[in-house]
């Protein structure tokens, strides 16, 4: 929440952050009179105003329930928009606060509370002061002296930055690549001083000319210019080519010994690229370089583009990120997902899968709980918290050893399958997730009003599914036997079907087979109630079902599951509304 939103924003801001709403009312008056403050009340919080509102200066408490003030100052140190943002630890002494923790993972300064106000303000002061300088510093590192504008260096890490957004979001990214035509002449002819000044006057219609704060122009090098367009197509760029030429012939600045004109031109050659993991950003650049050169080969003073028609190339499938440091469980779980025929992407650690998610999202994430530099819980949390990416299925490959399933449900996994699951019911869950996935709003569903019919025999199993589904708010029609239920099935078609196997007599496969044949029926979501000993029977219905409960059962787990089911139906629904077709993958 901000604090004094009227305050004038070129005062410094601030953000503290502690989960005492007594401590941060005691910190308000203070801070006000001098910053704009910002208050966050967990680490969560923390993240998102860092990231949002970058603030000059950072102060943290350490002990915050669910991400302590460590763990909110590692995930800044990795971010590349907060990585520079100075941290200050205001904290109560405790058994879990060191002092030495803190400045090890990069915090300038550490105070306990109880805190002397004038000495904290002090610290602040002589903080932001030494940030304003570090600011300065790195404005000037990355401007060009003469122009004003990016300099080559800023160029190459926002082409990068850029390009890496492309590969999350997919979308066109453009380049002009331009140089003043016969500037050597101009030099010749009027002497450098002239020169740098026509540098100078060029790069300001430059910076004019770009209307959009996507929109970035830089000095690439000598008299060539370069501007970046992000969510840009061929059609916007040549737009931009097009304004920035008007512009210049607008600015007449005098070329006495140009061929072309007698005013200053520009040669531009623009390329548009959807970025590709098989492509690198200088890729982008060699080919608007490429563009440029026949620009000026046709006789300079215009823009070079080529229209290319694209044939639209088969959508891959889609790909699995598997994220397991132990070799013989890698083994084990790649050789489950290959029988999908499916992309599957290996990395040993949480660092190496945000970098291989960054480059290419995947359309879902299987991870280990312990793995060696952090764990799967920490990587859920990070793809949660951003927006590209918070709608990727997620689910955590859990051990023996991994803790309570709770765990999963607080950092905002989708699943938690152990690693030893029977092969059949690890298939039908991961097949479960993909086509979740590709459902674009399949996170976005109710239970309260779906309907399932249940088919299981009077008895306490019975009794435990149809109270955990009631809580649920599912309308739930039951069904003693086959019979029941196929007449069931034709006063109604239900959203999904739990099916005991107890209940079946005979081939269960056929079964159901026989109850997808009524009419709404044929893409009926299944999840069969069965123990360990009826693993056979779980084998022989194999891709019929979306998902196994095994008895005797646990109600946190029965509910989930149910969740699961009443989403799969959702989303089948919504396809089937729009004409698509669920997504096959086995």
């Amino acid at each position: 929440m901000a604090i004094d939103s009227h305050t004038p924003s070129t005062r410094p801001t601030v953000l503290v952050v502690d989960d005492s709403r007594a401590a941060l009312d005691g910190l308000c008056n203070l801070l006000n009179a001098d910053w704009n403050a910002l208050f966050g009340l967990n680490g969560l919080e923390a993240l998102a105003l860092a990231n949002s509102e970058c603030p000059d200066l950072i102060v943290l408490d350490v002990a915050m329930p669910g991400m302590d003030g460590y763990e909110v100052l590692r995930r800044l140190k990795e971010g590349p928009a907060t990585r520079h943002i100075p941290v200050i630890f205001l904290t109560a002494p405790g058994p879990n606060v060191s002092e030495a923790r803190a400045l090890d993972l990069g915090a300038i300064d550490f105070i306990t509370k109880p805190y002397n106000p004038a000495i904290l303000k002090a610290r602040m002061h002589n903080q932001l002061a030494y940030k304003r300088s570090l600011d300065q510093a790195m404005a000037l590192s990355l401007g060009d002296a003469l122009t004003g504008i990016a300099n080559r260096r800023r160029f190459d890490d926002h082409l990068e930055q850029e390009w890496n957004h492309g590969l999350r979001t997919q979308k066109p990214l453009s380049m002009i690549l331009m140089d003043i035509d016969h500037f050597k002449r101009f030099n010749d002819a009027l002497g450098h001083p002239a020169g740098d000044d026509c540098l100078k006057r060029v790069a300001a219609v430059l910076s004019a000319s770009l209307k959009r704060a996507l929109d970035f122009v830089a000095r690439y090098g000598g008299e060539e210019f370069a501007c970046v367009l992000a969510d840009t197509n061929t059609e916007g760029a040549v737009e931009v080519a097009q304004r920035i030429a008007t512009n210049l012939a607008a600015a007449r600045i005098p070329h006495p010994d140009s061929p072309v004109s007698p005013n200053v031109t520009l040669s531009m050659g623009v390329a548009t690229y959807i970025p590709d993991r098989a492509l690198l950003p200088v890729d982008l650049t060699l080919e608007a370089d490429r563009r440029l050169y026949e620009a000026k080969r046709l006789g300079r003073n215009r823009a070079h583009w080529e229209t290319v028609v694209e044939i639209p190339a088969a959508p891959e499938p889609p790909g699995i990120l598997l994220v397991e440091d132990d070799a013989s469980q890698r083994v084990m779980i790649l050789g489950r997902l290959l029988a999908f025929g499916l992309d599957v992407q290996w990395v040993p650690s949480v660092g190496e899968a945000m970098t291989a998610i960054l480059r290419r999202p995947p359309a879902l994430i299987l991870s280990a709980g312990s793995l060696p530099d952090s764990d799967g819980y920490s990587l859920c949390q990070w793809i949660r918290e951003d927006q590209s990416l918070c709608r990727t299925p997620f689910v955590i490959l859990a051990s023996p050893w991994d803790g309570p399933a709770e765990l999963c449900w607080k950092v905002g996994a989708d699943d938690r399958i152990l690693k030893n699951e029977e092969e059949t019911v690890f298939r039908a869950r991961i097949a479960l997730h993909l086509e979740l996935g590709a459902s674009p709003q399949s996170s976005q569903f109710v239970t309260s009003g779906a309907g399932i019919l249940l088919l299981s025999p009077p008895g306490a199993l019975r009794s435990m599914v149809l109270s955990q589904l009631s809580l649920e708010g599912i309308r739930t029609t039951f069904a003693s036997n086959l019979e029941e239920a196929l007449a069931a099935l034709r006063l109604e078609a239900p959203d999904a079907l739990i099916l005991d196997l107890d209940s079946l007599d005979g081939a269960p496969a056929e079964n159901l087979d026989h109850m997808r044949a009524f009419p709404g029926c044929l893409q009926l979501p299944i999840l069969v109630l069965a123990g360990r000993d009826q693993a056979l029977l779980v084998d022989a219905l194999d891709s019929r079902i979306q998902d196994r409960l095994e008895t005797p059962l646990d109600a946190d787990e029965c509910r989930h599951r149910a969740r699961l089911l009443i989403r799969c139906a959702q989303a089948r629904h919504r396809a089937q509304e729009s004409g698509t077709r669920p997504l096959a993958i086995r």
